[in-house]
């Protein structure tokens, strides 16, 4: 309560009351703004002359060039410089994560915990750093990059987010089998196997001095000097330098003993463990509450306070692997601490299930499982088990026995001087495994260059197995093919129906008959021809003897995959010249739909229309056919109108499935015919349309979930089918593409038994895991806590009597059915769909007037 008298409460009364006033009027001009405090500023460590610019050239066009690789060799400063990108991308007020399997500076994840996080969260995340880059396959990081393009709904690699990978790839690879399955798993060959240009950066050791030249000694030669300083003769006194003498004080925490296999780990932890002054614990395994009693290692778990000890699996936000101090014991707990952190914490006893003796004869038969604390002496480890850590002292047992690439260098590397190594060996020089390389000399290539004359290919010479060209098909492959060592750009232009195909079928055997090695790409075509993603996924080794190289359907392919066969055919020649001086040659009609996703301007910069930046291209055309069907075609490419001959024009969808497959109730479907649609709802209403009226028996096909059939109304998890219907593969199949038309002849309990209808074969269709799209029908759930993937068994199969016009670009039909096109939602959709049919009388299309609305590039008009 205010006093009455009081001038102070007077005082106080006459401000509350101005403030009010002004409060009331909405006046906040005269109060102060609320400053925010500062972000506190990330430190950012000191860089060296090499790290530098690596670091300033990544983070300054972070936006511009969005996939980068550091190499360097062990001591080179990866890890360190991707810390220092941390806190200057930190400072920038950027979203950055951390992808590493090993220790790292700052906070961190494996990459199996990070495609485990929620799409909110990763959406938010504008860089990411993937230090120790040789530790991940070559399938995860595809996960990733598939990952962040469904998140951020666009095609470009990686979702468009920045991506930065560190690695030393003459280290151990962490993958079973032999080196060659091994360095195709991984990212060895990184511009090789993905398609995105990563921009390589080198890190150089700056003050090379003796262990930095021993270390790259020992990355390349097959034997390797040790010094006489650093070798002992005995595991005792190897375990005296790593240790100290463990009789009367406890061991050193930094130091470890490394071996190329598990028994000998196992050997050196018993030594070291007895040499260590106290009391032996026996903490015996647990099942159902009561200790078993046994002499086998795998029940019992020998400690002595002052061990060290290795975390077997995750415990308590620790990572497996993780090195504990062991300091005390009660009956339920281990008391110990983390060596790099210096923090406390309680193990307890986890359940640690045992290989059975013969395999579960159900699901429902139980796993046995004894309880026992997680966590392992770590005196010594494999040379596999210790990758990405630095140690102060190690010593090096049995390392004449390295069976894999890379062990002895991975094994030297983990240590920084001579001062901390010592080996036990008996001489000198130890036997090294490296990767096998290969010659890499540009046989074909050199071999050509060499020759005073270069093979000339004339089609009036080498006609054998060649196809009948036109005359302006021979004047353009006469021209391309007399002068393909000279000319090495070229590309043919024309609209459908004028043989573009075709003609690179004979250029292709024209080629063969004068024994150069061609290479024929195309998105549509099977053996022997392949897709472009493919054929970037093979071996540098495998494209040095390719002459020419043969692309179909060129505007199908966008800008940045023929960047990246540049590149990968400039390092395979090693040469600087455009496609490493290799022969290209490109038939395409700009005129279709592109097939890359995102508005058009955007998918016109990255199409190959322009050309842009790849090499000056001789451009040719084929004449339009001069005939009634060419010339509507043509208007049709150009025009913002298109108008439709009566003839064509039906009035109901069933009369358009009457022409397009015959009369379904006494015939079967013809098997070269479709309908087009815009939009994938028209496609399904298509789709169950015909198979109504198909004089068959409908087959319902469940999908099953763990080996149950799932009963379910959702046609999400039925397939209908009738014998003699036409079906579309969804994903590769039997060595058949994606999008491959098949006929159904049968159904047996596990198969479906198909033959396709370009090449007349027998497929039988097994059920292959289909992943369903989570439920996006609680985001409150999905923010709390990261829902799995659900997976159920069905045939990769679906009805393919209808198809949108974008699934359908390279294939012609007999008879063709277009309906709801006439409102084109794109360039060149009316075209695309037209240009599917095979002549002017094999297409209908349900309309109620006879002028359509065109979407046309401006450009083409």
């Amino acid at each position: 309560m205010p006093c009455e008298h009081c001038p102070h409460c007077k005082e106080q009364e006459a401000i509350a009351a101005v403030l009010a006033e002004r409060m009331s009027q909405n006046s906040f001009q005269d109060f102060p703004n609320v400053v925010q405090e500062p972000q506190p500023m990330e430190e950012v460590p000191p860089l060296n002359r090499c790290q530098q610019p690596v670091a300033l050239d990544i983070c300054n066009n972070w936006k511009e060039q969005k996939l980068h690789f550091v190499e360097g060799n062990a001591n080179s400063g990866k890890t360190y410089l991707l810390s220092a990108m941390w806190a200057l991308l930190k400072n920038m007020e950027l979203n950055v994560e951390v992808i590493s399997s090993c220790p790292f500076p700052r906070q961190s994840k494996p990459i199996l915990k990070f495609l485990a996080l929620p799409d909110e969260y990763i959406e938010e995340i504008d860089i990411i750093l993937i230090d120790n880059a040789n530790q991940i396959t070559e399938q995860l990081m595809k996960c990733l990059s598939e990952k962040l393009k469904r998140i951020m709904s666009t095609d470009a690699p990686f979702g468009g987010k920045s991506v930065v990978l560190a690695a030393d790839f003459g280290q151990l690879l962490p993958f079973g089998g032999d080196f060659k399955n091994k360095s195709k798993c991984t990212l060895k060959h990184l511009t090789e196997n993905i398609v995105a240009p990563f921009k390589k950066h080198s890190l150089v050791i700056q003050h090379s001095d003796e262990w930095s030249l021993f270390i790259d000694n020992a990355r390349k030669s097959p034997k390797v000097a040790i010094p006489t300083t650093n070798i002992v003769k005995s595991i005792e006194e190897l375990i005296e330098f790593a240790y100290g003498t463990l009789y009367t004080e406890p061991p050193h925490l930094h130091s470890m003993i490394l071996t190329p296999k598990k028994n000998d780990v196992d050997l050196i932890n018993k030594k070291v463990l007895e040499k260590i002054k106290g009391k032996e614990l026996v903490l015996e395994a647990l099942f159902n509450g009561k200790k078993i009693r046994s002499d086998l290692d795998l029940h019992e778990l020998r400690l002595k306070k002052g061990s060290i000890l290795i975390l077997e699996e995750p415990f308590e936000g620790l990572a497996k692997g993780t090195r504990l101090f062991f300091e005390d014991y009660d009956r339920t707990h281990l008391n110990c601490r983390v060596i790099e952190n210096n923090k406390l914490v309680d193990i307890e006893r986890v359940h640690r299930f045992l290989a059975p003796k013969s395999p579960r004869k159900s699901f429902k038969e139980e796993q046995q499982s004894v309880k026992q604390f997680p966590v392992a002496l770590g005196f010594a480890s494999t040379v596999h088990g210790c990758q990405g850590r630095r140690y102060v002292n190690l010593g090096l047992f049995k390392m004449n026995q390295c069976f894999e690439h890379g062990m002895l260098y991975t094994a030297l590397s983990r240590v920084g001087r001579f001062e901390g190594l010592r080996i036990v060996a008996d001489d000198n020089i130890i036997e090294n495994k490296l990767e096998p390389r290969d010659k890499r000399v540009p046989a074909a290539s050199a071999a050509l260059a060499e020759q005073n004359d270069v093979p000339v290919v004339d089609p009036a010479h080498h006609l054998n197995g060649v196809p009948l060209l036109r005359d302006d098909q021979k004047k353009i492959a006469m021209e391309i093919c007399h002068i393909w060592k000279d000319q090495k750009l070229s590309c043919i232009e024309g609209i459908a129906g004028t043989g573009k195909t075709y003609l690179l079928n004979a250029m292709r055997t024209l080629f063969k008959n004068v024994n150069l090695q061609t290479e024929f790409i195309s998105s549509c075509q099977h053996h022997p021809a392949k897709q472009m993603k493919k054929l970037l996924g093979q071996r540098d080794e495998a494209l040095e003897n390719v002459d020419v190289f043969i692309i179909d359907n060129g505007n199908q392919i966008t800008k940045e995959e023929l960047d990246c066969l540049n590149n990968k055919l400039q390092r395979a020649m090693i040469s600087d010249e455009i496609f490493g001086g290799k022969t290209i040659i490109m038939a395409a009609d700009f005129g279709l739909i592109l097939p890359v996703s995102a508005e058009f301007k955007n998918k016109l910069n990255s199409s190959l229309k322009n050309f842009v930046g790849i090499g000056q291209f001789k451009k040719y055309s084929l004449a339009t056919p001069d005939n009634d069907w060419g010339n509507f075609l043509n208007s049709v490419r150009t025009d913002l109108e298109v108008h439709i001959p009566p003839g064509n024009i039906v009035k109901s969808v069933d009369e358009l499935i009457e022409f397009t497959f015959g009369p379904l109730n006494a015939v079967p479907p013809n098997p070269k015919s479709i309908i087009l649609v815009a939009k994938n709802l028209d496609r399904d209403l298509i789709n169950k349309k015909v198979l109504d009226k198909m004089k068959k028996r409908v087959i319902i096909i469940e999908a099953q979930h763990t080996s149950n059939i799932i009963r379910s109304d959702l046609e999400l998890h039925q397939l209908r089918l009738k014998k003699g219907c036409i079906l579309v593969l969804e994903e590769p199949a039997e060595g058949f593409p994606k999008g491959t038309r098949l006929v159904l002849e049968d159904v047996t309990r596990s198969h479906l038994n198909c033959r396709t209808v370009e090449t007349n074969q027998c497929v039988d269709l097994e059920r292959v895991k289909r992943f369903l799209s989570p439920s996006t029908k609680s985001p409150s759930k999905m923010k709390s806590k990261p829902q799995g993937i659900q997976s159920v068994m069905q045939f990769p199969v679906s009805l393919g009597f209808s198809s949108t016009i974008h699934s359908c670009q390279t294939i012609q039909f007999d008879h063709l059915g277009l309906f709801k096109i006439d409102k084109p939602f794109e360039h060149g959709m009316v075209y695309t769909a037209l240009s599917r049919a095979s002549g002017r009388d094999a297409w209908k299309i349900v309309a109620e007037g006879s002028v359509i609305t065109n979407k046309v590039e401006n450009s083409l008009l």
